[in-house]
């Protein structure tokens, strides 16, 4: 019977996997952070290790690293919502076994894992079977360019989407208090796309008599977590009035 860790700072995700995997023929534990997870992996030997990428203090990339100094047969599972080349290529550099991208269902999952611990029987019946290993990491690193790919080609007909309805996107960090719009918030405005969206321009391009109305919005969904969608008057840049439709929704990211 293998051992699996699964390692992630939403507690929910670690009952849903440890839910999927403990049906089967898996011991199953779980980690909120890595350094939980080293602790553990220095008292108890397991198998597979399936750990997200987003970690607090440290990163499922770091996580796999630490992991291959201390137990190089481990095999290591990483798991993202935000998928790109650069991460895929880091994650297949480091030693990831497999990589799988946010939402996960249960038959990925369990597909993974299960190459996992095959890859792990064979290993230890067939020292040599090593280079299957080396050829599987080279098909996944082709598999996560496809994937990439794919997503990229998403993303441009999102984008194009947008256009064509007007729709933009906005974010405001309050942490940083940092503030990003798409493409399409710059052209609903007129404004040319190297301008940076500071906060206080945001509020300028509503118009004076709805501008109260907006900002105690805004306070509620921050202090009650409270979604909200209004029409509000508008003014571009480039002085033209207009109407648009807001919709807001605060979102709480732990770690």
């Amino acid at each position: 019977m293998a051992n699996i860790l699964i390692v992630d700072d939403e507690e929910s995700i670690r009952v849903l996997f440890r839910e999927f995997l403990s049906k089967t023929d898996y011991r199953v534990a779980v980690a909120e952070d890595a350094s939980v997870a080293m602790r553990m992996l220095e008292e108890e030997n397991f198998d597979v290790v399936v750990t997200d990428i987003i970690l607090p203090k440290i990163t499922g990339i770091g996580l796999l690293k630490s992991i291959k100094k201390v137990s190089p047969n481990v095999r290591v599972i990483l798991m993202t919502g935000e998928p790109t080349i650069e991460i895929a290529f880091s994650a297949m550099r480091a030693g990831a076994f497999d990589f799988l991208v946010k939402p996960i269902n249960k038959e990925s999952l369990l597909r993974a894992v299960a190459n996992a611990t095959k890859m792990e029987a064979f290993d230890e019946k067939h020292p040599l079977l090593g280079e299957k290993d080396i050829h599987y990491q080279e098909n996944l690193e082709q598999k996560m360019e496809e994937q990439t790919m794919a997503l990229r080609r998403s993303e441009e007909l999102l984008r194009e989407t947008s256009r064509m309805t007007k729709t933009g996107g906005w974010e405001h960090d309050l942490v940083t208090d940092e503030v990003s719009w798409t493409d399409e918030v710059y052209r609903i405005f007129e404004l040319p796309l190297t301008a940076k969206p500071p906060r206080n321009k945001s509020i300028n391009l509503i118009h004076p008599e709805d501008r109260q109305k907006s900002q105690e919005a805004i306070r509620r969904a921050v202090e009650h977590g409270e979604s909200f969608e209004m029409e509000l008057r508008s003014i571009t840049a480039k002085g033209k009035h207009l109407w648009t439709n807001t919709i807001c929704k605060p979102v709480v990211v732990d770690g």
